[in-house]
């Protein structure tokens, strides 16, 4: 409750600041007030359209709820995060978008955020190759023999 009063607090003195509406948001959604963080967030980006911060934390937002065609499309926020590790800095190729086909293509696959995305969506490479794609899997050193032994 000290958190959201100093929130509030600081939204006063910077309410024309997108940053303060994202922090304040922030913080009700993690106090499970969704409805309130929501506003927050569609308060930010009123004041900036471009805000990552607050396309992707009204997206955690939205997952949480289950309103999740909502929360896919401000999930894509998260690759304009500063500071972003996703992988994507390192892989100039463009991303597949779902739909071109993969025949003939290679595929790379790869951890955007942490150990369990690789146990994710290591499932997903059969499938892909299934499409006609050569599938290239990068995975975090823990994960390489165990990898290797499931091929």
């Amino acid at each position: 409750e000290d958190a959201l009063r100093w929130a509030h607090d600081a939204l006063q003195r910077a309410a024309d600041k997108a940053e303060a509406h994202c922090d304040l948001g922030h913080l009700m959604s993690r106090l499970n007030r969704h409805d309130d963080a929501l506003r927050q967030f569609d308060l930010a980006l009123q004041i900036d359209p471009n805000s990552a911060r607050a396309r992707y934390f009204g997206s955690l937002t939205r997952l949480s709820l289950g309103d999740m065609p909502a929360a896919w499309a401000g999930f894509e926020a998260r690759l304009d995060l500063p500071g972003s590790t996703n992988g994507h800095d390192r892989h100039k190729q463009p991303r597949w978008d779902g739909a071109a086909s993969l025949e003939g293509r290679t595929v790379l696959l790869h951890a955007e955020q942490a150990l369990n995305d690789t146990l994710q969506f290591v499932r997903y490479a059969p499938l892909v190759a299934a499409r006609g794609a050569s599938v290239v899997l990068e995975v975090q050193p823990p994960f390489g023999a165990a990898v290797r032994l499931a091929r």
